[in-house]
């Protein structure tokens, strides 16, 4: 009876394990009542007891990368709902320059912000801040955005260890030598940290960011 009831408990983590990993994540609770009630059988007859623990050892582990990959793939999604959000208000802003709109709304933006579930740690506040710009601040602002985006990418580039293109070696060249002189090259760079100033970067004109946008990406 006690290998019988082994068995069910395994061949329903079985199922789970054949899951996507978005379904396994919702889940969790679930597996882990059944994860539960395997463990509370005690001690299970030898005979069957290497292979039912070797089973469920297996299950085990494919479901906590299972879950691994759900919590992943969560984070790159939150992360593309930003930058999204991120280049729709950029549209506006654009739209805002050329018309010399004084209004900040738009319901696109509005919509791209509504979709965004979970906000990584002070991108709300970045992109509010932009949302809030008149639009002689958003003019002041959007003039130093290019060559800000610029320099964003090859600091991203140093900090990922990856080539910068040919055409803009000399810029970074420039910029590691005006580190060295300013601070001995001490300077603690972090991800999250580019990612918040890059965020903050207004009004930017489509092909630039384009261009930018994708050295930046290739960062991630």
């Amino acid at each position: 009876a006690v290998v019988e009831k082994a068995k069910d408990y395994l061949n329903q983590l079985k199922t789970w394990v054949e899951s996507a990993p978005e379904s396994i994540a919702a889940a969790k609770t679930n597996i882990d009542e059944l994860k539960t009630q395997f463990e509370g059988l005690g001690e299970l007859p030898r005979k069957a007891a290497s292979e039912l623990t070797q089973q469920y050892q297996h299950y085990s582990e494919q479901i906590k990368k299972a879950l691994q990959e759900a919590r992943d793939y969560a984070q790159v999604k939150a992360w593309d709902n930003i930058f999204n959000c991120a280049d729709n208000l950029r549209r506006h802003e654009c739209e805002r320059l050329a018309t010399d709109d004084a209004c900040g709304e738009s319901s696109v933006v509005d919509d791209a912000w509504e979709r965004i579930g979970q906000w990584p740690s002070g991108t709300q506040e970045v992109l509010l801040a932009r949302k809030q710009l008149s639009l002689e601040a958003l003019r002041t602002a959007s003039a130093a955005a290019e060559q800000n985006l610029e320099v964003l990418c090859i600091r991203a580039e140093i900090l990922r260890q990856r080539e910068t293109p040919e055409a803009n070696k000399a810029q970074r060249m420039a910029y590691q030598v005006e580190q060295l002189k300013l601070n001995f090259g001490k300077r603690d760079e972090t991800w999250e940290g580019l990612v918040l100033e890059w965020l903050g970067q207004p009004g930017v004109a489509d092909a630039p960011y384009a261009a930018a946008w994708q050295r930046f990406n290739a960062c991630r």
